[in-house]
Parts: C-alpha cells; structure tokens; sequence
C-alpha cells in the first residue's frame, strides 16, 4: 500500500527568477507568480486587472465586461492606496477580452516591499 495525498490549488512562484517545481508535482499543475509591490509586477499590455476577494481564490475570474476591471495605470493606484493603507497581500488576476468576456489569464499576489 502506498499513501498519497491529492491537493488542489494553484502554486505560486516568484516572479524574479524561474522556479523547477519539486518531485511528484504534475507538470499541468495551476501556476500562479507572487511579486513585490513596486518591484516586480509582470506588466503585461492589453490586459484588465482585478483584487480577487477571497470567496473567488479557488475559480479563474471572468467578467462579462470591462466594467468591475481596470487598465494597468488605474490598477496600479488601486495597490498604491491599498498598501497605503495596509501590509497584506493580495490576490489578483489579470483578465483578456475573449468572444464570451473577459476571462483570467494570469494570477499572482502582490506583496509588500518587505516580503
């Protein structure tokens, strides 16, 4: 007999240097990156971006419309005011314009600067 254990979930890496996940890690797992505010945010064009409140953490975002998400500028001073204000991460998922909406593509945490 031979135990195993099955987790679900995404696996989060950083974004400043490539990671080789560990033994026994599926190939087709969930990735998702992590980068310091203000430092190392992967800025990609052409996306929509949105904080994932916590009751969304487990499904890819989607949205019917560009309406709840923001460019990059307007979303960067969305994480200005946050880490204002706080030192918590947060989740957050960039989203591309498909023919049914905007769906995710991308998701990461973005942490304080002292992380």
């Amino acid at each position: 007999v031979l135990a195993r254990a099955l987790l679900k979930g995404w696996l989060f890496y950083p974004t400043q240097r490539p990671v080789t996940p560990a033994a026994g890690i599926s190939a087709g797992h969930l990735t998702g990156w992590w980068a310091r505010w203000g430092a190392d945010f992967p800025s990609q064009s052409g996306l929509r971006w949105r904080v994932l409140s916590r009751l969304s953490w487990l499904s890819p975002a989607s949205s019917p419309d560009a309406a709840l998400l923001r460019g990059e500028s307007a979303f960067f001073a969305v994480l200005a005011d946050h880490f204002a204000r706080s030192r918590e991460p947060v989740l957050v998922a960039g989203l591309s314009q498909t023919d049914s909406g905007w769906e995710e593509v991308t998701r990461g945490f973005v942490v304080p600067t002292n992380w």
